[in-house]
């Protein structure tokens, strides 16, 4: 009788922790990257804005009417294509005028890209996640609790542009090395609370 009374408390109060555990895990295994496609819209958007920041940065003087072609054979570049128009607007904002073709510029112009991608860091004063195996149910993951921690992305885009003559192939203009840095910070204090700061454009 007693020993069938100790054995109902026992799996009274598994049940009671099992359920703890289950409320504490919705309120804080929250993943943070979460996503369908490839690339999180976060993940694009650091590489997406720091390259347009980047290129935002050229300036050319005594060149307004020129009309010029942009060389893509050697240009490698996550995003290329996004990285290509925006270089295009940023010719036409500063007075060139795009070419029929190659043939016909004035000016052959030459991107490059020393390096785009994302680093991310993270720190935690607390706990970290901890698997806890149960026995005859199985491991269930206890979560991170958090007195304070930081998960942060940073897109890092570094170019350099110059644009030739397309009769003699001498310089035209060089631009200094450019570069631009966009970043994503989802900070985590007393266990549930949450912001998230960022230089990102848009809602984010």
């Amino acid at each position: 009788m007693i020993k069938t009374y100790a054995k109902s408390i026992a799996m009274h109060l598994m049940q009671r922790l099992l359920t703890l555990l289950a409320l504490i895990s919705a309120i804080g295994c929250a993943t943070s990257r979460k996503t369908t496609t490839e690339r999180t819209a976060i993940e694009q958007a650091l590489l997406s804005q720091s390259g347009e920041a980047t290129i935002a940065q050229l300036q050319i003087e005594g060149l307004e009417g020129a009309r010029f072609f942009v060389d893509t054979e050697n240009f490698e570049a996550v995003d290329e294509k996004h990285l290509l128009a925006m270089l295009e607007r940023q010719l036409l904002t500063l007075g060139m005028m795009p070419a029929a073709s190659e043939a016909s510029a004035e000016i052959i112009v030459r991107p490059s890209v020393a390096n785009a991608g994302i680093d991310d860091s993270g720190w935690l004063i607390g706990i970290p996640a901890i698997p806890i195996g149960l026995p005859g149910v199985g491991s269930i993951s206890f979560p991170e609790a958090a007195l304070i921690g930081r998960e942060s992305q940073l897109g890092r885009n570094r170019m350099q542009i110059y644009g030739l003559d397309a009769e003699t192939g001498s310089p035209r203009f060089v631009s200094e090395f450019l570069a631009s840095e966009r970043h994503y910070n989802r900070w985590r204090f007393l266990f549930i609370f949450s912001i998230r700061t960022t230089n990102l454009e848009g809602t984010f």
